[in-house]
């Protein structure tokens, strides 16, 4: 069980603005194995989780009863929320045997994966400019069954060569019956190795969660939903990897090549940007992608109670919707990440840097004269031109984290043990921007003095976290 709560509040222009979220998922799993046969093993799963999160946003505002508000109760305005729930359901039996040199594994699996998100937006919110359109009206329910039946064999060949293929048959409920290959070629010497696979697999489900809109940045979690129509989305990727180790260090390298189809894309024709955090992917256009990159990652570890960990990412990923290719607003191109620990009797002590490159943004090239008609006035203001999408990058990420943690063994509740810990995210506050929008609030036009100013979206400040863990 796990759940976790984020709450905000802040005035703006003499209003109090709040907004809550919530998430949290519930887990269970069971597993049973036994022998089977003549050196056979059979393993059968049976797991459930279930993930609900709900949002809510108000205001309060003067009550007009006292003319400027002194003394009066403020008005209390709904003007937002909403609830998801999402859950998976599986059952998985395999039965895995050695024929000669050979290992065999063949299994059966059932999935049934349940959707309902419901975001509900009063005619307040549509006046409240500081939502920027965070959220629409959204309502979908949808649940599907996917059917799969699967096998692989493993067979070591001469000299250190190794070779693994398998098939994986999937019936999606209403929608399609699909066949996915892979194989693996690999290689094993005293300290290193190395191998070169190829994969297609698919997947049935949406994201709800559009990537492109700033307010997503602020949504703390995924939300999903059963694709309603065929065709199924479908990755096809290759992949060439080494690994090695010795004197307590260990580094592997892994780079691949994506291709992606069938994804439910947002329509690129309107402004991004300012779009809603959640969309129903049913409107969405179906669309594909590509990726491409090399990973590495290591990990050293000393007897004296040192241990360093780090990864490097570098990879291009692009996405087309209709005639529109373009970089996703998420994407970092490189992302370098460097952990240490130090452990001395019950203590431990932690820290970790985190430098990406910037996102993805429009650059803004130009203001253009706009007319504005109005009953009572017109006027010439202006209106802002941008360049390519998403050909810019946003200044970089940068990020430390601190901790420490102290062990204790208890003898209470028969014996346990007491851990509180202290941790800082976010060290020094460095401001990490997400996007940027003009100045004005969200208003259409733009006055002649407001042409220059560009507003920063940042990540949270510097947090704190306090707490204790109990273990019996």
């Amino acid at each position: 069980l796990s759940a976790e709560s984020l709450n905000e509040s802040y005035v703006y222009d003499g209003v109090t603005r709040e907004m809550s979220m919530a998430w949290g998922n519930a887990v269970f799993s069971a597993h049973y194995r036994d022998g089977f046969g003549a050196g056979g093993i059979i393993d059968a799963n049976l797991g459930h989780s279930r993930f609900n999160s709900n949002v809510n946003r108000v205001r309060y505002r003067r009550s007009r009863a006292g003319g400027d508000g002194v003394g009066s109760e403020p008005l209390r305005d709904t003007l937002m929320v909403g609830e998801g729930v999402m859950s998976e359901t599986v059952a998985d039996a395999r039965v895995t045997w050695h024929a000669g040199d050979a290992t065999v594994t063949s299994g059966v699996r059932a999935t049934r994966f349940e959707s309902g998100h419901d975001y509900h937006v009063t005619d307040a919110y549509y006046g409240d400019d500081d939502l920027l359109g965070f959220f629409a009206p959204l309502s979908l329910r949808e649940n599907r069954w996917r059917l799969a039946a699967y096998s692989s064999v493993e067979v070591p060949l001469r000299h250190g060569f190794s070779t693994r293929a398998g098939l994986r048959a999937d019936r999606f409920q209403g929608l399609a019956t699909t066949l996915a290959p892979f194989a693996e070629l690999s290689y094993g010497a005293s300290w290193w190795s190395a191998r070169v696979s190829a994969a297609r697999s698919h997947q049935e489900l949406a994201s709800v969660r559009n990537e492109e809109a700033l307010a997503s940045s602020f949504l703390a979690y995924d939300l999903l939903v059963p694709v309603s129509e065929a065709p199924v989305p479908r990755n096809t990727e290759f992949t060439v990897g080494w690994e090695g180790s010795g004197g307590g260090l260990r580094v592997r390298l892994d780079a691949y090549a994506r291709k992606l189809e069938n994804l439910r894309l947002p329509d690129m024709r309107t402004n991004p940007i300012r779009g809603s955090a959640l969309g129903d992917p049913a409107l969405w256009e179906v669309a594909r992608g590509a990726a491409s990159g090399v990973e590495a990652s290591w990990i050293w570890m000393w007897g004296g109670g040192i241990s360093v960990l780090g990864s490097y990412r570098w990879a291009r990923v692009t996405r087309t919707v209709g005639a529109l290719t373009y970089t996703p607003r998420f994407h970092r191109d490189h992302e370098f990440e460097l952990g240490s620990s130090y452990r001395r009797g019950g203590s431990s002590w932690s820290a970790r840097v985190s430098l990406r490159s910037g996102q993805r943004a429009t650059p803004w090239l130009a203001a253009v004269p706009a007319m504005e008609y109005g009953l009572y006035r017109q006027g010439g203001l202006y209106s802002l031109l941008g360049g390519e999408y998403n050909s810019v990058k946003l200044p970089h990420y940068a990020r430390i984290d601190v901790g420490w943690r102290h062990e204790s063994e208890v003898s209470w509740f028969g014996g346990g043990s007491v851990v509180p810990y202290v941790s800082v995210a976010n060290l020094f506050s460095l401001p990490n921007v997400v996007g940027w929008l003009p100045a004005g609030n969200g208003r259409l036009f733009l006055a002649p003095s407001e042409l220059k100013k560009q507003v920063y979206k940042r990540q949270l400040p510097m947090m704190p976290f306090v707490g204790v863990e109990f273990r019996f």
